[in-house]
């Protein structure tokens, strides 16, 4: 279904009437993938937090008895605990990326970066934590510069928000 357009100039084409179906939304450039996009984000982001929030219970609750055995336990701990935070304090970031996206679409980039940081930085320390692999420490700071070209990401995402 086409609508009728108030402005003959191409450049400020303005529909007569708000859409109102999916069809409508795709006649004037909003497509429905924004809101594909936006849901997929958001549910990374969900799942980044649910996964903060389970970790660090296991942490707290089931991995400190098996590590306190062992005779880095502190610092192995202090892994799992770091890698806790800044899993938690990402999901946030990732979450504020998906609530961004409908306005900025670029903000889908930072969800990203979110998630390859959190998979690269918070899951090679839970890893090294559990067995003991050290090597995987070279891994985590790739995870670290995710995470913070997500913070200068955010400031990219800006203009777009005006």
């Amino acid at each position: 279904m086409t609508q009728r357009l108030k402005s003959t100039s191409p450049e400020l084409l303005v529909p007569d009437t708000p859409p109102t179906t999916d069809q409508d939304n795709a006649t004037i450039g909003h497509t429905r993938n924004v809101d594909v996009t936006q849901r997929r984000a958001l549910t990374v982001a969900a799942a980044m937090g649910f996964l903060a929030v389970t970790l660090g219970a296991f942490g707290a609750h089931g991995i400190k008895g098996w590590l306190s055995t062992m005779d880095d336990s502190a610092l192995r701990l202090e892994w799992w605990q770091t890698a806790t935070q800044y899993l938690f304090w990402h999901a946030l970031l990732a979450s504020v990326f998906a609530v961004m996206a409908r306005r900025a679409p670029r903000a889908i980039g930072g969800v990203v970066l979110c998630a390859v940081g959190g998979v690269l930085f918070s899951g090679s320390l839970y890893v090294m934590t559990l067995t003991n692999v050290r090597v995987l420490g070279a891994v985590t700071p790739l995870g670290g510069l995710c995470f913070l070209a997500a913070w200068v990401w955010l400031l990219r995402c800006r203009p777009a928000l005006r």
